[in-house]
């Protein structure tokens, strides 16, 4: 799916648009505290509070005072969640992985790479003057309780790094910027 963050008040909102049997939809998360989220598809509302136990690949929601279970099965490129907690269950969900792009610019032009969401980096791999290639390791970011390799957008010369190694990036922030290739 697609989607973009804000962060009003310290409450995380992410607008998700997805397709689902070749029609369009999408939702609004909006997360506080530490589980805590509301969840608007269309004109109806969710309350709720999730865990999920990576133990068990099971998680456990209680969404507008009824509680759910699945088990998920997490893979390279998709996501399966079986409802109810059994794998056995005739009913379950595929969720393919989309990579973020965290490319911005354009043939020709400078290009850089832009966190989509607040985090800290916690790995550098790359320097001013690096030549790389598309794919390769730039940095890692911790956000959400969970590490997110930033990779390089595109074949080129590392221009700058705009950001400190250990430090908190919020989001929308350039962190990497590529020389001009024209």
């Amino acid at each position: 799916g697609v989607g973009n963050a804000s962060r009003p008040n310290g409450v995380l909102n992410k607008n998700i648009a997805y397709e689902s049997h070749g029609e369009d939809c999408s939702v609004t998360l909006s997360r506080s505290g530490d589980n805590g989220f509301t969840v608007t598809a269309g004109d109806e509302t969710f309350e709720g509070t999730a865990t999920f136990d990576a133990a068990s690949n099971k998680i456990v929601a209680l969404l507008n005072g009824v509680k759910y279970t699945a088990n998920v099965v997490i893979r390279k490129d998709d996501i399966t969640v079986f409802p109810h907690g059994t794998i056995g269950d005739a009913v379950s969900y595929q969720l393919d992985i989309v990579a973020p792009d965290f490319g911005q610019g354009a043939a020709g032009g400078a290009a850089s790479v832009v966190t989509p969401m607040p985090g800290k980096v916690i790995k550098v791999a790359v320097k001013a003057g690096d030549e790389v290639k598309e794919g390769d390791e730039l940095l890692i970011l911790e956000a959400m309780k969970m590490e997110h390799v930033i990779r390089a957008p595109m074949d080129g010369v590392i221009a700058s790094l705009n950001f400190e190694d250990g430090g908190n990036v919020e989001d929308g922030t350039v962190l990497v910027t590529f020389e001009d290739t024209e």
